[in-house]
């Protein structure tokens, strides 16, 4: 487990409403870098509410959101991707007319500064940003098993690769913080495995803290540093997994009793 350094993201009584249905109450959590930290709970718990605030798809009620010291609570979901966060969402997001290749490169456009006058003459600078491009996604998708199929359709690719590429999407601009919404919803048991390697790499040689929803308690307990349970928009618990998965009141309204 990785020692807890500064404080990369906290929440400070978060909370949004809609109409009558509150959905996230008052939240307040602390997520260090260099973490692999869980987010559970049970279904309507509030857990990918709080994704869409934090990621700046939504705009909370009341609260504040902090990436490191820089208050990004009324920022949009680009802004708050330019200071370092990235996301999954549980749905798969790939252009899937595009190439494998073309997906992690349309990922990673924020990396390109050419003008449209250089696009019409083909410049040199066009030419060496594109190929400086390419080359980082090729990286990527070699670290990641896809390297083969960088020319293949999207979608053309197994259900769990197009997952782990999903990923390759979020991670090409090298953020600080990324964010996996039930990454391994629909995954057999081999890819789940693949997936808790995957990202243990993504945080371990790549440097990027991770904030994970996940379903699947083999992933929760097998590589997160720490546990978040949430229930009706409130945090019920947290601490390690030896701590929460043994906790009387977790157990009562999530994880259950044999």
């Amino acid at each position: 487990m990785t020692a807890q350094t500064g404080v990369i993201l906290r929440t400070e009584h978060l909370s949004k409403h809609f109409g009558g249905l509150i959905a996230v109450d008052s939240l307040s959590i602390s997520i260090h870098a260099g973490q692999i930290v869980g987010i559970i709970g049970p279904n309507g718990a509030g857990k990918t509410t709080a994704f869409n605030l934090i990621s700046g798809v939504t705009v909370p009620t009341g609260g504040e959101i902090f990436l490191e010291d820089q208050c990004i609570t009324s920022y949009p979901s680009h802004q708050v991707a330019l200071l370092g966060l990235r996301r999954t969402f549980q749905e798969i997001h790939l252009f899937r007319g595009l190439t494998v290749l073309q997906n992690v490169k349309s990922a990673a456009y924020r990396q390109m500064t050419y003008s449209l006058r250089d696009a019409i003459a083909w410049s040199k600078k066009l030419r060496e940003q594109e190929q400086a491009v390419i080359d980082q996604a090729m990286t990527l998708l070699e670290r990641f098993g896809l390297a083969e199929f960088a020319m293949e359709p999207a979608d053309s690719l197994p259900y769990g690769m197009q997952k782990r590429l999903e990923i390759v999407k979020a991670v090409v601009t090298f953020p600080k913080l990324l964010l996996l919404d039930e990454p391994a919803a629909g995954l057999n048991t081999q890819e789940t495995i693949e997936l808790m390697e995957l990202i243990c790499k993504i945080r371990d040689e790549m440097d990027m803290t991770v904030l994970i929803i996940e379903h699947s308690m083999e992933i929760i307990g097998g590589i997160c540093d720490h546990v978040i349970v949430m229930n009706f928009g409130t945090k019920l618990a947290e601490g390690s997994w030896d701590e929460v998965h043994t906790n009387e009141e977790v157990i009562r309204c999530y994880l259950g009793v044999d």
